[in-house]
């Protein structure tokens, strides 16, 4: 299965407790197997940068058709410094290392090898989603239901109802046709973020959804690591 993250630069600066919560959240996930993966490459492309005696590099290996850089899992992968046809340095690190480099000048060349991950799968796929909204009583229809709304909300209920907001029925939004939001973001259709009915949401809804797609995931892991 191949993850794919993009990013998009922006002015707005994280605070420093919001590092530390989504660290908790990062561990807590990968620990309990939901995560496999999370990262992206540097907003501004193609860095590389040379101080003192260390060059750091950060070369997007992939992308999607429209040219983003992104991110994808990887079983190995070297990124070997050479100055002058000699190497000087190595990361097992797919198109990113930081290289402690000789004091005299010469040509450097950056090589990268990588060996893409094919045992996986995707899931869920768009068909898992819908049959689990399907099974779960989700109401509203897949695009008015987009973010915050009545699936996601109902998913939170049953597994963390301490995340969800005690007002969170009053604030239904449905934004209509979004044409341009890959363009503009999320909050060019919605000043709140919801774009949805989350008042339809219950907890009931979502443990059918979460025991739907658990079973769902079953299946694809016996799939992934047959039976000798």
């Amino acid at each position: 299965m191949r993850y794919l993250m993009t990013t998009k630069a922006s002015d707005y600066a994280p605070d420093d407790n919001l590092y530390v919560e989504m660290g908790k959240f990062i561990a807590e996930m990968t620990e309990k197997g939901i995560l496999l993966a999370t990262g992206g490459l540097e907003p501004a492309g193609v860095v590389i940068r040379s101080e003192g005696d260390e060059i750091t590099a950060n070369i997007p290996l992939w992308g999607d058709a429209a040219g983003n850089s992104a991110f994808s899992l990887v079983d190995k992968a070297s990124t070997v410094l050479y100055k002058d046809g000699v190497k000087v340095g190595e990361s097992t690190t797919d198109g990113s290392g930081r290289f402690t480099v000789p004091p005299e000048g010469g040509n450097y060349v950056l090589s990268n090898v990588v060996q893409e991950n094919t045992g996986m799968a995707l899931f869920p796929t768009e068909a898992d989603w819908r049959a689990a909204r399907e099974v779960a009583g989700i109401e509203t229809s897949m695009d008015d239901d987009m973010h915050a709304g009545e699936f996601e909300t109902s998913i939170l209920l049953h597994a963390h109802p301490e995340l969800v907001r005690e007002d969170y029925a009053q604030h239904d939004e449905l934004t209509g046709p979004r044409p341009h939001m890959l363009t503009l973001g999320l909050g060019a259709y919605t000043g709140s973020g919801v774009i949805g009915r989350p008042s339809l949401a219950s907890a009931d809804k979502g443990r059918r959804a979460v025991e739907h797609l658990v079973a769902g995931f079953g299946q694809v892991l016996d799939v992934l690591t047959p039976s000798s």
